[in-house]
């Protein structure tokens, strides 16, 4: 049994918030909250992260880690800075920002509006 004695994470709600409305792949959503782990639990907010360590916390092949961050980073849900086989990784905490989000597709609702507005 865990107990916060043995550590925890502290997270905004805010943000499980949108991790739990996100449609992630399963590896995708273990990735990320692996990443979480590696840098709220230690009060960062990015660190260098291999792919081993990842895949300690996840339970998934070298392969899937590796497919799973860079679908995160594509989708702008974490950040990736430094060299390919170990990068900076964090949370991109703004879900604005990333794809597919309530507030991005707000936005493109809001172009497609102005697009289609009647002309006088």
């Amino acid at each position: 049994m865990s107990h916060l004695e043995d550590g925890y994470t502290r997270i905004a709600n805010g943000l499980l918030d949108d991790l739990a409305r996100a449609k992630l792949s399963g590896s995708e959503f273990r990735v990320m909250l692996a990443v979480i782990r590696l840098t709220y639990g230690f009060s960062v907010a990015s660190r260098r992260i291999k792919a081993g360590e990842l895949m300690r916390k996840t339970g998934i092949d070298r392969r899937g880690v590796r497919r799973a961050v860079a679908k995160l980073v594509e989708r702008g849900m974490l950040k990736k800075a430094g060299p390919y086989f170990e990068p900076n990784l964090g949370v991109q905490k703004y879900a604005a920002r990333w794809e597919g989000s309530q507030g991005e597709q707000a936005t493109l609702a809001g172009r497609e509006e102005a697009s289609v507005a009647p002309s006088g």
